[in-house]
């Protein structure tokens, strides 16, 4: 079930028994009605996979087990009439409460030295026990269908062949899947990012087929630069102890790639030479060798005969020499990494884009959109050359799309975003959040005009007590800073508090009022006690949500709704503070950013959510530009259709799935 979990979470794909059988109305009926049911628990298939739902075997458990993984807010607030009970309430009542409650925990572990526990809740014989359902008010999420044979290779695939590191949820698919493939299927696949490889290497080399995890890692690893690294992190992972045999093994694969291909990666730089020599000795490479030409390698390496292509490029630099552009855009990838420095060096901006761009079709459209994003927030008070680096970066990635293969290529292209905000909206990709979701950090989500309120819950869980905090920062009309939470005003300017509870199995949320006199809002969760990191708590899922109009009292209506949450993730990062959503009220939208943060009682003034000039509608404009192809507004006139999320329609393509067309 979590791996089926994650499947839905983060690909929004769930599985199902592939078949042939003939439809009938009775089962397109069903099936029909069952997409309906989906839909208020906000799911929803697309026509094609209705029908084929309808002929499967999976139809009449689908809807138990797509409901099976929707998460619950399995407690109740401190005042369960939230948030009608708390905006009524006075301060010195609210604040007498936090404190006998503060005492109960806290105070009480501290005065007797015993374990706390559950702590006493103003309102905790108000037990709700026939609350309403929320109605569903916002629309519900595309899945598709995945047939159960390709449940493990089909993620593996779209995971490990994307040139940018996984989130910390794809790395849990990854584990799992890799368990279950073959051999072949996992060579099959051209790993996109170095780092990614790290997920697999430890499971593939506890493999009990030696044979088979040697042709495995062979496959996997480009070259012996890719060895090295598995060497380095499963030699960090055995607290740096080999077996013999384990040593053995390793030594083999080096050994398996071309001399010349060893020596080149053994030096890429000073500190990398350093370390490969440490990482040999560990394996006794001397002892294990078979290779004369390798064992060559590693000599010169140690005797310091070796010099890094890094070494090489900086002396060249440093001397003026007049190769040394020529010599740098051998490795353009490098060369790409180099770009500010070069500038700042003194060469000129169409000279190095000029070498790039000879090579463009080697160069990272990731690394390239992570650049545009960095350089396009700066300003010339912050970095004199960022203007000449923002158009270096745009010029080369405006190259890097015309090199690109897509369905785009000359075609009548029509954009529906749906509830999405391209012109605010930025693609993050090294920079994503390691929290994952489907729609990833970055996006902006337009808030539907009937939606007056927004939500943001957690509810957490775990053997021992932990307390998990919620916090708004914001500013108003008058660029005055206000600020919601445990620590701050528990109801200010249209944000209110449900109040802070200290223990573990307990839930906490922060509406804000879209109506009133708010300009933008940071909200912030903080571990504050009970383990070192959100990573060790056992539950702790967190969202921002849609209150449909009229609710106001969570004795009548149910708090929480999966069905209306825009976004939600269960936290794994191994930091204790993070940043999770921004709120633009007046140009109602929302952003899930989920990036760690330094805590502070200053929480508002230490985010900077700074719009950059690279947003994805100046991407897209890029891209249909490069690629040749023409905008229309009218759906059949149009070729193509653009969509975020999972397509609904043939003609439908999703820029999620696609990747951007960035790989």
């Amino acid at each position: 079930m979590k791996y089926d979990k994650l499947l839905l979470d983060e690909l929004r794909f769930v599985s199902y028994e592939k078949s042939d059988a003939e439809l009938t109305d009775e089962l397109l009926a069903k099936a029909v009605t069952l997409n309906e049911n989906l839909q208020a628990i906000g799911y929803m298939l697309a026509p094609t996979d209705i029908v084929a739902i309808a002929v499967s075997s999976s139809l009449d458990g689908f809807y138990n087990k797509v409901a099976g993984m929707m998460d619950e807010v399995k407690a109740q607030p401190m005042y369960p009439g939230f948030p009608q009970q708390v905006m009524e309430m006075e301060e010195a009542v609210f604040r007498f409460h936090q404190l006998v409650h503060y005492f109960s925990t806290y105070g009480m572990e501290d005065l007797f030295g015993v374990s706390v526990k559950r702590g006493w809740l103003p309102c905790e014989d108000e037990k709700v026990t026939d609350a309403v359902k929320q109605e569903t008010v916002l629309k519900a999420k595309t899945v598709k269908l995945l047939p159960v044979e390709e449940c493990y290779i089909t993620p593996l695939h779209i995971i490990l062949s994307r040139r940018e590191r996984m989130t910390l949820p794809e790395r849990e698919i990854v584990a799992e899947a890799v368990c279950h493939v073959s051999v072949e299927e996992i060579c099959g696949i051209k790993v996109g990012f170095k780092e990614n490889m790290d997920a697999i290497y430890e499971i593939v080399f506890a493999m009990s087929d030696r044979e088979a995890a040697f042709n495995i890692l062979r496959g996997l690893c480009q070259h012996t630069g890719d060895v090295l690294r598995c060497v380095d992190l499963l030699l960090r992972k055995h607290k740096y102890h080999f077996r013999t045999s384990e040593k053995r093994f390793l030594v083999k694969l080096l050994e398996s790639y071309p001399v010349k291909d060893f020596r080149a990666n053994l030096v890429l730089s000073g500190k990398g030479a350093e370390r490969n020599i440490l990482l040999l000795n560990y394996l006794d490479y001397s002892v294990y060798s078979r290779s004369e030409g390798h064992m060559d390698a590693v000599n010169d390496l140690r005797d310091g005969k070796l010099r890094s292509w890094e070494s090489v490029a900086k002396s060249m630099l440093k001397s003026g020499d007049e190769g040394a552009l020529d010599f740098i855009a051998q490795r353009p990838g490098m060369m790409l990494r180099m770009v500010a420095w070069l500038m700042r060096l003194g060469y000129e901006k169409d000279a190095i884009v000029g070498k790039l761009t000879e090579k463009v079709s080697a160069l990272s459209m990731q690394t390239l959109v992570t650049n545009l994003n960095y350089f396009g927030k700066l300003t010339e008070a912050d970095r004199p050359d960022s203007e000449a680096l923002y158009a270096a970066f745009e010029e080369l990635l405006l190259s890097r799309m015309k090199a690109l293969e897509t369905p785009l290529q000359g075609k009548k292209v029509m954009l529906r975003m749906g509830e999405f905000d391209i012109d605010v909206s930025e693609i993050h990709c090294s920079d994503k959040s390691a929290e994952g979701g489907f729609i990833r950090s970055g996006i902006a989500y337009m808030i539907p005009e009937e939606i007056d309120k927004l939500r943001f819950f957690v509810y957490w869980n775990d053997d021992v007590r932990v307390d998990v905090d919620l916090h708004a920062g914001y500013t108003d009309l008058e660029d005055q800073i206000h600020s919601v939470g445990w620590n701050w005003s528990f109801k200010d300017c249209g944000v209110v508090f449900s109040g802070d509870i200290t223990h573990s199995d307990a839930a906490e949320y922060i509406d804000v009022d879209l109506t009133a006199p708010i300009d933008k809002v940071n909200m912030n969760i903080h571990l504050f006690s009970g383990r070192p990191d959100f990573s060790k708590v056992e539950t702790c899922y967190v969202g921002m949500m849609a209150v449909p109009k009229g609710h106001c009292n969570g004795k009548d209506t149910e708090l929480y709704s999966e069905a209306n949450c825009f976004f939600k993730h269960n936290l794994r990062q191994a930091c204790q503070t993070i940043n999770y959503g921004y709120i633009d009220v007046q140009n109602r939208c929302l952003i899930f950013d989920g990036e760690p943060h330094e805590w502070g009682y200053d929480w508002y003034s230490g985010v900077d959510h700074r719009r950059g000039r690279l947003s994805l509608a100046r991407y897209l404009e890029l891209l249909m530009d490069a690629q040749g192809a023409e905008l229309c507004d009218a759906e059949e006139e149009a070729d193509i259709i653009l969509v975020m999320a999972k397509p609904e329609a043939e003609k439908e393509v999703s820029l999620i799935d696609e990747n951007f067309f960035m790989d």
